[in-house]
């Protein structure tokens, strides 16, 4: 029991460690939210309508064909 509480607490600590420098770091990062938020929005669109367009199993080959085989062979 005393394993599984300290595997369950840790990531908690780990964070609250981290939230100083991920407030610093999201501050700085607040003026580029606009654009990656347009840009998520449109490669929303682009794969949704790659998906109804039955494109979508292309691209998959296609990504497939030039991955090397050393991941390839890790899948």
């Amino acid at each position: 029991m005393g394993a599984y509480s300290l595997g369950l607490a840790i990531p908690f600590l780990l964070a609250a460690v981290a939230l100083e420098r991920f407030l610093l770091w999201s501050k700085a990062f607040r003026r580029y939210i606009v654009w990656v938020e347009r840009v998520a929005g449109a490669l929303l669109v682009f794969f949704g309508l790659l998906l109804l367009t039955g494109q979508f199993t292309r691209l998959a080959q296609w990504l497939q064909g030039i991955t090397p085989a050393f991941l390839r062979d890790r899948l």
